[in-house]
């Protein structure tokens, strides 16, 4: 499913990220079990900035206070979410 219909039907229930580890930058953005890709990725980001008022940590690790904040920022706006470490060595 498109990120598009996914906003359109109004149904965003969990957001995960995924981390490089090691390397420490953002691997993937999964929205209701759906990987956004290409410009659906740079749209997931906008979408959760707007939603959060918290940037997406393009360069962090996965266990880090900034990621974890917007972690809890989400969780706050009733979306679960959680982070990943994404073996990369």
């Amino acid at each position: 499913m498109k990120l598009s219909d996914i906003i359109f039907e109004n149904k965003v229930k969990e957001i995960d990220f995924a981390y490089t580890d090691p390397g420490a930058r953002l691997y993937s953005i999964t929205i209701n079990g759906q990987k956004q890709r290409g410009d659906d990725h740079k749209k997931a980001i906008d979408m959760i900035q707007k939603l959060t008022g918290k940037e997406v940590p393009i360069r962090a690790m996965y266990h880090s206070q900034e990621v974890q904040d917007l972690i809890d920022a989400l969780k706050a706006k009733g979306i679960e979410s959680d982070v990943y470490p994404m073996d990369v060595s």
